[in-house]
């Protein structure tokens, strides 16, 4: 009697390998099983996790053979220009971990931010930074605010390029800066400059939780550029997402 003779090999078929790949490519929210049917052919509920650049709706096998070639029903769009700037959109998000912070409504407020360095000047043989310090007017709280969160932006993007080579570094890189942009948030409040509020919709420089987010997320921005990594175009998507 053979040991195996109840064994079973189980071989995958085209469509729970069609399914895998799919899911790889984080397709659904939702288990992919065609359980629908309609003139003949065996559809599958799709509710996409990326709901910018991916649709909802009843698909068949060719519809998800399609997208994993970047075009298709599945993909947003009416022309194939379009369809093309939201499959890079979503292969950008697929690829990079960090890439979850760069949506349209966090980098049209990138300009609050203000990239600064103060000039060096020495004094007393000590190296100062403070040759050019910010003078808080009873007007200008926006720019002092934009300016001292631009600063920390600048030098989270520069500890970004040099050390965040890996997830793990990367991560622990802005551990750091979250856990130092406490005390700026907190002094900053203390001299009246700012507000604590929600972040989790735009709002105004003053609410130092937003703008402080919106600094990081442009940190992370300009890590990216400056690996020369091929940007989606955030503006069409974020203008078109409901649109098409």
């Amino acid at each position: 009697m053979k040991i195996f003779k109840n064994f079973k090999k189980v071989v995958k078929s085209e469509r729970q390998i069609l399914i895998e790949r799919c899911n790889a490519m984080h397709l659904a929210m939702n288990t992919i099983e065609f359980n629908n049917s309609h003139d003949g052919q065996d559809l599958c509920w799709i509710n996409p996790n990326d709901q910018d650049s991916l649709s909802a709706g009843w698909f068949n096998e060719q519809d998800l053979l399609d997208f994993l070639q970047g075009k298709g029903r599945i993909i947003k769009g009416r022309t194939d220009e379009e369809k093309q700037k939201f499959w890079d959109y979503h292969v950008f998000h697929q690829t990079y971990p960090q890439a979850w912070c760069l949506y349209w409504y966090n980098i049209k407020h990138f300009d609050a931010v203000i990239e600064w360095q103060s000039k060096r000047q020495q004094l007393s043989g000590i190296n100062s930074r403070c040759a050019n310090p910010l003078s808080v007017k009873e007007t200008n709280h926006r720019i002092v605010i934009g300016k001292i969160f631009g600063e920390k932006c600048y030098q989270l993007a520069l500890d970004l390029m040099d050390n965040g080579h890996t997830k793990e570094s990367f991560e622990r890189i802005l551990s750091m800066y979250r856990h130092e942009i406490w005390g700026v948030k907190k002094t900053l409040f203390n001299l009246g400059l700012g507000y604590f509020g929600c972040s989790n919709t735009p709002q105004e420089v003053e609410n130092l939780n937003w703008i402080a987010e919106i600094a990081e997320y442009k940190a992370i921005y300009l890590f990216f550029i400056s690996k020369n990594i091929v940007l989606p175009d955030f503006q069409f998507v974020g203008e078109n997402r409901y649109k098409l």
